[in-house]
């Protein structure tokens, strides 16, 4: 959700009076907006019922933003955890996959753990929290490390007094050996607007290899979808409510993470004072923005409306232009003699 926030920035640096950041709260832009179309007069408080529409057709256009799919500022860097033979991985935060956008503890096991105990020792656990979702590599096979398999489990605790250990909120399914892959996150990857970019990380050549995206008719027309080996090819479906990652070929083993690029939603505003979940130089189309929208709600037509409408659209343009990717442009000369 946006998070408070109210109309002063941080500042560039200290003892500087400038600031580099600058917002706007939710009522502080719709005040604004009303302003523009006439609707209110400084000072005055704004009609409860008014305040409530307002606040609606604002949260109904910042989501009707995300279809601009430019936002360069709604771009993170994610990553979905590995199930052996695994086509599709669902991606919202109430899905049973694990996927995340936060930096995620990538650690091992440093002490050989056995069956149905309720602890390990990790390289370091300095990172993770009570309530953490932790992903431990189990044996499945000691001397053939692509049989194992990862069991979720929940962080109970992390030692006060030794960094390394910590106890679990249930028994481990098998033993995990010394040297086994561990990872931790806090919070599920909600459902992403689109997938920018994907490859694939190995654990054990510690390289990145790029995946291709793929239409949904072509991964459709794929034969042998069960294929193993390192995924060269991905297709993204974001569906309505649980967006679906689709790889090919599947992984038969853990030593692969897909790192994924994502847009994610615009979040709307969810109480007077939470600030928009945009940089402040769009705060000004914001507010242009939302006047357009309201303006016939409020009996404003004609000549007036066309010019907040020219106004606005000056404004979303510059901004789209400038919130582009910023990559050389290469020429190669054709040396075939034709």
């Amino acid at each position: 959700m946006a998070q408070s926030g109210s109309g002063t920035g941080s500042k560039a640096s200290a003892g500087s009076a400038a600031v580099a950041d600058f917002s706007l709260n939710r009522d502080q832009i719709i005040t604004e907006a009303l302003i523009l179309i006439g609707a209110f007069e400084s000072g005055e408080p704004i009609d409860p019922n008014d305040l409530t529409m307002s606040a609606n057709t604002l949260n109904i256009m910042v989501k009707e933003w995300n279809a601009q799919g430019k936002h360069l500022f709604h771009e993170e860097e994610g990553v979905i955890f590995p199930v052996k033979n695994r086509q599709r991985y669902q991606l919202h935060a109430t899905s049973g996959d694990h996927a995340t956008l936060d930096d995620f503890v990538d650690t091992t096991v440093t002490v050989n753990a056995a069956s149905a105990t309720t602890a390990i020792t990790v390289g370091s656990a300095s990172s993770m929290t009570a309530g953490d979702t932790i992903g431990i590599e189990l044996d499945k096979a000691v001397s053939d490390k692509s049989t194992n398999d990862l069991q979720w489990n929940t962080v109970a605790a992390v030692s006060a007094t030794d960094s390394t250990y910590v106890r679990l909120s249930a028994a481990l399914a098998g033993s995990a050996t010394s040297g086994a892959q561990v990872y931790s996150y806090t919070n599920r990857m909600d459902r992403p607007l689109r997938i920018v970019d994907g490859r694939t990380f190995a654990q054990d050549s510690l390289n990145d290899a790029p995946m291709t995206p793929i239409a949904k008719w072509r991964y459709n027309n794929i034969s042998l979808k069960g294929s193993t080996g390192r995924p060269t090819n991905y297709f993204y479906d974001p569906q309505l409510n649980m967006g679906e990652f689709f790889s090919w070929p599947v992984v038969s083993s853990i030593d692969f993470l897909y790192k994924i690029t994502v847009q994610k939603s615009v979040d709307q505003f969810s109480s007077a004072s939470a600030a928009a979940d945009f940089p402040s130089e769009w705060i000004n189309a914001l507010t242009y923005g939302l006047a357009v929208e309201l303006a016939p709600k409020f009996g404003v037509y004609g000549q007036e409306l066309l010019d907040l409408k020219a106004i606005r659209d000056e404004k979303v343009d510059d901004l789209l232009n400038f919130d582009v990717e910023i990559s050389p442009i290469m020429f190669q000369p054709d040396l075939s003699g034709r």
